[in-house]
């Protein structure tokens, strides 16, 4: 079980957290939960979101389902799964995963992960 979570910690905090020891992670961001698990911390922590959620989701299938969704996604207070969740759950479990992982966030590590043409 995880100790806790922490995202982004500052230079000072981050320098506490000798990766070395063998007792920290780095988050690649990769998280696998249940449906219900996460619908349900969403609800305790982030109770505006899942209101707006839920009113997408009951205008779904009707006639106003796009002009809900524009309203309703455009007024979710921008906050990421690490801070609106992570850091306050209980529950978290770290598997290690036996390949390299790379986020492709650039051109630079696009040409790294399928070589160069």
């Amino acid at each position: 079980m995880v100790r806790e979570f922490k995202e982004k910690p500052d230079t000072t905090t981050a320098k506490k957290y000798p990766l070395e020891s063998g007792e920290y992670y780095w988050n690649s961001g990769i998280f696998m939960w249940r449906a219900e698990t996460i619908l349900d911390a969403l609800r305790d922590r982030e109770p505006d979101m899942m209101r707006r959620l839920d009113a997408i989701e009951e205008a779904w299938d009707g006639q106003n389902r796009d002009a809900v969704f524009e309203r309703e996604f455009a007024a979710i207070r921008p906050i990421s799964i690490d801070f609106a969740v992570m850091e306050h759950a209980k529950d978290v479990a770290v598997i290690e995963a036996p390949f390299q992982w790379d986020d492709l966030g650039g051109w630079q590590s696009l040409g790294s992960a399928g070589g160069k043409r």
